[in-house]
C-alpha cells in the first residue's frame, strides 16, 4: 500500500495510531478536519515532520476545527517546505503562527478564517506567491480597515480573495478595488482588479451596492471599455471572462448598475461580443447580464431592438442548456408586457410561440 491522499475528517484516532498508520507513507495531501481531540495539531505536525519525504513533498494540509492543547503556543509548520495549500479555519492560530506559515517557500493558498490572528502584515512575506486567501470573521483583528486593505493590495499574485463573512470589510474592499480598477494599471494588475471585483460584487447586498453609487458607475464604465477592447482585438482571454462575470454580478438586483450599463453603450458592445465570440462561457455571461437588465421595469424596453431579439431568439435554440435557459428568461421578461411592442414591427406572438 502506497498512500498519497489521506482523509481522516472527524476520525477518532490516537497520535500513536496516526503516526503508525500514515506517517511512513509518501503523503502529498492530508485532510484532518475536526479530527478527535485525541489527535491535536502539534501531534499531527510532529508526525508528518518525522518523515523527511513528507517535509518536502506534502502539498495540501487541511486542519479546520482541529484541536490544540492549551499548553501549546507556537505551531511548527516551518519544516513542511513543500506545502502549497494550508487551511486552519476555526483553529487557535495566532499572529506568530501566521508569521511562520508565511515563510513557507511554496505556499499559494491559505485559509485563516475564525482564528486568533490580530495582524495580517506577515502575509507580505509571501506576497509574491500567495494566490488564494480566505480570512472571514477574524474576530481578534486589531488592524484598521485601511491597514488591512493596504496589505491585501500588496499581494500581487492573489487571484482568489474570500472575506465574505466580514460585511464592513467586504464593503470597503469592494469600494477600494473598484476605484483601483479605474487607475489603468498594468494588464496584470488590471486582470487582478477585475477578478476581485467579480468576486466581491456578488457578495454585496443590494443595499451595499446602492451605497457604492459612484464606484459602481466608474466600474461599469471601465469594465465595458475592457470588453470593447478585448472584442475589437478578438481576444477571448481570462480577463474578458472575468470582466463579463464582474458586469453580470454588479448588475444583479441593481437597477442603477443596469442603467449605467445602458447609458454607457453596453447594449451595442454586448451585441458585438455575441457577433464576435461563440464560446458558451461568454454567451452565458452576456445573457446573464441582459437578464438582469430585462428584470428592470423601466429598462427592459431598451432590449426590444431587432439586433437584440435576433440574437436572443437564436440562442434560445442553443444546445447548451444554460445558454438556452438564460435566453428563455430574457424572452419571458420582454414579452410580459404588450405595450413596448406596439410601436415596432417585431413579432411578440412569434417569440412567444418560439418560447413554447
Amino acid at each position: 500500500m502506497k498512500l498519497k491522499l489521506v482523509n481522516i475528517q472527524k476520525a477518532k484516532i490516537s497520535t500513536a495510531a496516526f503516526v503508525k498508520a500514515f506517517c511512513h507513507h509518501k503523503l502529498i495531501e492530508l485532510d484532518a478536519t475536526a479530527v478527535h481531540t485525541d489527535l491535536s495539531i502539534p501531534d499531527i505536525l510532529s508526525g508528518l515532520c518525522s518523515n523527511s519525504w513528507i517535509q518536502g513533498n506534502l502539498r495540501r494540509l487541511i486542519l479546520d476545527s482541529t484541536s490544540i492543547p492549551r499548553d501549546s503556543r507556537l505551531l511548527f509548520f516551518g519544516q513542511l517546505t513543500g506545502l502549497r495549500v494550508l487551511s486552519v479555519f476555526n483553529v487557535c492560530f495566532h499572529s506568530e503562527d501566521l508569521a511562520r506559515v508565511s515563510q513557507l517557500p511554496k505556499l499559494e493558498s491559505l485559509d485563516i478564517s475564525n482564528t486568533l490572528v490580530t495582524n495580517i502584515s506577515a502575509l507580505l512575506t509571501c506576497k509574491d506567491r500567495l494566490r488564494s486567501l480566505t480570512m472571514h470573521y477574524l474576530k481578534c483583528l486589531t488592524m484598521t480597515k485601511p491597514q488591512i486593505l493596504a496589505v491585501i493590495r500588496e499581494l500581487k499574485c492573489l487571484l482568489h480573495l474570500d472575506i465574505s463573512d466580514h460585511r464592513q470589510l467586504r464593503f470597503d474592499a469592494a469600494k477600494f478595488v473598484m476605484r483601483w480598477l479605474c487607475k489603468h494599471e498594468s494588464p496584470k494588475m488590471q486582470a487582478m482588479a477585475v477578478s476581485i471585483t467579480s468576486i466581491l460584487a456578488l457578495q454585496l447586498s443590494p443595499e451595499q451596492t446602492a451605497q457604492l453609487k459612484e464606484e459602481v458607475f466608474m466600474a461599469v464604465k471601465e469594465l465595458l471599455a475592457i470588453v470593447k477592447q478585448k472584442t475589437a482585438e478578438n481576444l477571448d482571454d481570462v480577463t474578458l471572462l472575468f470582466t463579463l462575470k464582474a458586469l453580470w454580478n454588479l448588475t444583479e438586483q441593481s437597477p442603477a448598475a443596469c442603467r449605467h450599463f445602458i447609458e454607457n453603450q453596453g447594449l451595442a458592445i454586448f451585441i458585438q461580443v455575441l457577433e464576435t465570440f461563440s464560446e458558451t462561457a461568454i454567451q452565458s455571461k452576456v445573457l446573464g447580464l441582459l437578464n438582469n437588465v430585462a428584470e428592470v421595469r423601466e429598462l427592459f424596453s431598451k432590449l426590444i431592438t431587432e439586433d437584440v431579439v435576433k440574437h436572443i431568439s437564436s440562442l434560445l435554440h442553443s444546445k447548451e442548456l444554460e445558454v438556452s435557459y438564460l435566453a428563455a428568461g430574457i424572452i419571458a421578461h420582454l414579452t410580459s408586457d404588450k405595450q413596448p411592442w406596439i410601436s415596432c414591427d417585431l413579432q411578440r406572438t412569434a417569440l412567444l410561440q418560439d418560447l413554447v
